[in-house]
């Protein structure tokens, strides 16, 4: 599913009410993506409250809650799902790990097969909060950002 309009239509309810009151805002679709597919499968995401700061989830027309914004979803995966060492099929990498323009992530990742969650370096001004993908276990559905990443969370879905 491609263009932010067809994406927030799909959800309809309040999270289609956000993208027409704050199109700018709405602009980025990973968020919802990887939400819709969570939500798909299963996986009920909760909803949370919006803080200052902090944004929460939204309503869609089937009374299910969605993240509209990565680094929002980044940390309730990690709430939810747990990460290394609890939790074995988590990985976690940093901008070292990473190397030269994200050069070495790609052979950390090959094979692997899950959500991918990346969180930008602040002096990239990558224009997000981070960005959230479903990894095919050689590339990102839309698009890694491996350039800009400054930590990348990965849990492996079986």
């Amino acid at each position: 599913m491609t263009g932010a309009d067809n994406v927030y239509s799909y959800v309809g309810g309040d999270v289609a009410q956000a993208r027409l009151d704050y199109p700018i805002e709405t602009n980025n679709t990973c968020a919802l993506k990887v939400s819709i597919a969570l939500n798909e499968s299963g996986i009920n995401i909760p909803f949370i409250q919006s803080t200052s700061g902090n944004p929460g989830t939204i309503q869609g027309a089937d009374g299910k809650y969605y993240f509209l914004n990565a680094k929002a979803l980044n940390v309730w995966m990690k709430k939810t799902f747990g990460i290394s060492p609890s939790n074995p099929q988590h990985y976690k990498y940093n901008s070292v790990d990473g190397g030269t323009d994200g050069e070495n992530f790609p052979t950390l990742l090959n094979g692997k097969k899950g959500i991918y969650s990346m969180i930008p370096d602040p002096q990239a001004n990558f224009g997000a909060s981070g960005h959230a993908d479903m990894f095919d276990g050689n590339k990102c559905a839309a698009k890694c950002y491996f350039n800009v990443a400054q930590e990348i969370d990965f849990w492996v879905l079986n």
